[in-house]
């Protein structure tokens, strides 16, 4: 049988100093989780510029010639360069995502241990306090909102707060004496249909006007004596009567509030204004979600800026590897031999080339002259000097072009094409 608790005040506080040591445990192990999560990304961000480098060094494309191949070949190494940083990138994000989700539901499941453990050790709790119920809503007590309109302070016209239980009063009398608002300050007001209200004290009990003079937070249950007619005097101000008509009004001489007959005097009135609620244990959680909410954002946020500066420099290295070189094209401007093709001979040939890259070319020049059997011959190659970026220059390249092919033996044809090399 579980042990009698008369005061149940420091067994509550035991519960509460052990949910949150409990919760804070998983709060401090969810911010370590979600730092390891940080460094995990950020390592795997680290290696996407070097393996794209590398993949770009793998793989040149060492051509200038200006083709659709050329311009396909770029495409391809460009495509298969963004896949290598993508297949990090999306390692890192899955990687991430999971750590992350693994934190949160660990996190979780801690703190929701925590409140089973502490509703598990007050069920199980054999307590007699009658302060019980006032300290457990003190501790553990639903949210109230100044929206609800529900939860009231009560100010007399001293500007004292009307309490009942508060320091060493009797739990049932009502006093005007706080200047602030706490627990035992704090009243559940509620309009009925017949626009009479109902005020309940903070220990659950109904205040209760039970005869000239006496009022109490006694009553378990709501009955005539427990409807007051609250009357507005404007400015905020109102009086309320109990039943009978008597008016609630403050004893001056031990500020002790009691039903009084009479005329409504300035004893009588007082201010009625909505307020707030929230438990010990719902203020502790309010802090620690803010904390991890702000640790989850921060990270967040910083995985989705370090992604986005990976793809700015994966940028910055494939766009240079795609515009900065050199791009040769055959301009259209040409001269075949001017007599015509003759065979066991040079023929010279002209065409003019100009770079359309942005760096400076050199190299050399040779051209494949091709029948329309496919026979071929090759020129020697011709040296070009520097080109700059937007210049053109006409090239001279004599081919000896044989009547017969040296292979087949076969006469050359007579249709022939021109086909430009750049080394």
């Amino acid at each position: 049988m579980a042990q009698k608790i008369t005061d149940c005040g420091p067994f509550l506080d035991g519960l509460f100093a052990s949910f949150t040591q409990s919760v804070t445990a998983a709060k401090d192990k969810y911010l370590n989780d979600i730092a390891i999560a940080d460094n995990y990304y950020q390592g795997k961000f680290v290696g996407v510029i070097p393996a794209v480098s590398q993949y770009l060094i793998d793989h040149p494309v060492i051509s200038v010639a200006y083709s659709k191949a050329f311009l396909s070949l770029l495409a391809e190494t460009k495509a298969a360069a963004i896949s290598v940083s993508g297949n990090i990138l999306s390692e890192a994000q899955i990687g991430y995502d999971t750590m992350r989700s693994n934190a949160n539901l660990d996190y979780s499941e801690a703190v929701s241990r925590a409140y089973d453990e502490f509703n598990f050790a007050l069920s199980s709790a054999y307590i007699v306090d009658a302060t019980f119920d006032i300290k457990y809503k003190s501790l553990a007590g639903d949210t109230v909102l100044v929206t609800d309109g529900n939860l009231v302070s009560i100010k007399s016209f001293d500007g004292k707060y009307l309490g009942v239980g508060c320091v060493s009063d009797l739990v049932t009398d009502v006093f005007a004496k706080s200047d602030v608002v706490i627990d035992c300050n704090r009243f559940y007001r509620v309009v009925l249909d017949d626009g009479k209200v109902t005020i309940r004290a903070f220990n659950g009990k109904y205040l209760s006007a039970l005869s000239v003079g006496v009022l109490s937070a006694s009553a378990d249950y709501v009955g005539d004596h427990e409807k007051f007619i609250v009357t507005d005097l404007g400015g905020g101000i109102s009086s309320f009567s109990g039943f009978g008509g008597e008016f609630v009004r403050v004893d001056t001489s031990n500020s002790k509030v009691v039903m009084g007959s009479g005329v409504s005097g300035e004893s009588d009135k007082f201010i009625f204004t909505p307020i707030e609620f929230k438990s010990k244990m719902t203020v502790f959680m309010d802090t620690i979600t803010s904390v991890v909410d702000a640790a989850t954002t921060t990270s967040y946020d910083g995985f989705s800026i370090a992604y986005k500066n990976s793809r700015s420099q994966l940028n910055d290295v494939i766009k240079p590897f795609i515009l900065e070189r050199s791009v040769i094209r055959f301009t259209g401007v040409g001269k075949k031999p001017v007599s015509g093709i003759v065979y066991d001979d040079d023929n010279v040939f002209e065409f003019e080339i100009e770079n359309v890259g942005k760096l400076a070319w050199s190299g050399s020049v040779s051209l494949k002259v091709k029948d329309q059997y496919q026979k071929s011959v090759l020129s020697k190659s011709v040296s070009v000097g520097s080109l700059a970026p937007g210049s053109k220059r006409s090239i001279v390249v004599p081919i000896y072009i044989p009547k017969k092919d040296p292979t087949t033996g076969y006469n050359f044809g007579s249709t022939i094409s021109t086909l430009i090399k750049f080394e």
